[in-house]
């Protein structure tokens, strides 16, 4: 070695082996090697080699893959599959039953009000359009022309045709519009 040219050959050996054992890529190949107390550079050699041999072969094994037999119980997957395909069916009913309820909720009638979902909600049915005043259909669905931001009567609903001869009652309002009043608050 140039920086000790004096040297023993068994100091200048035993520098070379730590210098080829910290220069070892793979942290656990250094620790291995360390581990074995190489006396000389050769011995450090010869297990590093065996070591990087040892993985190449265990990687190879590993990677092949081999043949894995099954036992498998057929009364058990026979019952498994059954079952499977009852759960199937279920689901497909419960599909097929949501499906027809959407469409049936999403269809519009002839005049153009869509079907309530509550059907025992009378009040809805029976409310009038804000724009032209007539029963069966709401705003967003009124035939007319929106009333212009100039016309005095704009999101002001009349009072429906047939209920003219009737005097309102606190919680319809009047002809100007609804009653927004709490109840019970006069």
């Amino acid at each position: 070695m140039q920086a000790y040219p004096d040297a023993p050959f068994d100091m200048v050996e035993t520098l070379a082996k730590d210098y080829f054992i910290d220069a070892l890529g793979d942290a656990d190949t250094r620790w291995r090697v360390y581990q074995s107390r190489p006396r000389m550079v050769a011995d450090a050699v010869t297990v590093a080699v065996e070591l990087d041999a040892f993985r190449t072969a265990e990687f190879k094994r590993s990677s092949l893959r081999r043949p894995v037999a099954r036992v498998i119980n057929p009364k058990y997957e026979e019952e498994k599959e059954c079952k499977g395909d009852s759960d199937k069916e279920e689901l497909l009913k419960q599909i097929r039953l949501l499906g027809e309820n959407l469409r049936q909720g999403s269809q519009q009638n002839k005049s153009g009000e869509r079907q309530n979902w509550q059907s025992g909600n009378r009040r809805l049915r029976q409310a009038g359009c804000w724009n032209c005043g007539d029963p069966g259909h709401f705003k967003r669905d009124c035939p007319q022309p929106n009333r212009s931001f100039g016309d005095r009567k704009v999101n002001q609903r009349e009072a429906p045709k047939e209920a003219d001869n009737q005097a309102p009652t606190p919680n319809q309002g009047n002809a100007q519009g609804p009653d927004l009043r709490a109840e019970g608050q006069q």
